[in-house]
């Protein structure tokens, strides 16, 4: 039987989670075009360039979500889960960014040298894995179930690419010559860094939604529901 209560509902969180899906799937087409009508512009892949600009905010984004994902999560095993994903993607994100050069050097400049944010996030890291540790059964549980599932599938994805790019940054399969000023490695480095990057975002866009519906289904059942 269909719980009224939820039935009014359905329909509008069916078009917002269409419209979520399209727009997701538009971003990849748009990294794609992007990918093409850039490569071979070897200013778009350097540091601070359009492709290393890009991973930040994508990292940065993963990060939100994830951490939006942790804060409506009831289980305690699943929030250090995506606790640890926040810290995955600001550790990227640190190791990502460069202020040298740019607007922001006077003013954070000075934080490179000490590597300030690297200490924080070790903090932050350090803190996690107590809280890990406590529960480790239940966190591995959680952590592993994640991982086998479509949002885990994703950041799988995205961490295939990271390697397959790092590969490339070595010259394992590119030859890293440079023909007319273009240095094709770089360029396949960032452009498949970029890619991944976009895949870890789905990771966290999949495992917000998910723990968005269960939210919903939990304040929406009665306690006498039966179920």
């Amino acid at each position: 039987m269909v719980n009224p209560s939820t039935s009014g509902r359905s329909t509008p969180l069916l078009t917002k989670a269409r419209i979520s899906d399209t727009f997701m799937a538009s971003l990849f087409v748009g990294a794609c075009y992007v990918i093409y009508f850039y490569f071979g512009d070897i200013d778009s892949f350097q540091e601070n360039g359009l492709f290393e600009t890009g991973q930040n905010f994508l990292f940065l984004a993963s990060g939100i979500v994830f951490f939006a994902t942790a804060a409506m999560a009831d289980d305690k095993a699943h929030r250090s889960v995506m606790c640890g994903l926040v810290l995955f993607c600001m550790s990227l994100l640190a190791r990502e960014v460069d202020v040298r050069g740019t607007s922001l050097e006077p003013y954070l400049g000075s934080l490179t040298p000490y590597r300030i944010p690297y200490i924080l996030l070790l903090m932050f890291w350090v803190g996690l894995m107590y809280v890990a540790v406590r529960g480790a059964g239940a966190t591995w549980h959680a952590g592993v179930k994640w991982l086998l599932s479509i949002a885990g599938g994703w950041f799988f994805a995205g961490a295939v690419l990271y390697i397959v790019a790092d590969m490339a940054d070595k010259h394992i399969f590119t030859d890293g010559t440079t023909n007319y000023g273009i240095n094709r490695s770089e360029m396949i480095e960032e452009a498949l860094e970029f890619i991944g990057a976009l895949f870890v975002l789905y990771a966290s866009y999949v495992s917000v939604r998910r723990q968005w519906r269960l939210t919903i289904s939990q304040r929406t059942l009665s306690p006498d529901d039966g179920r």
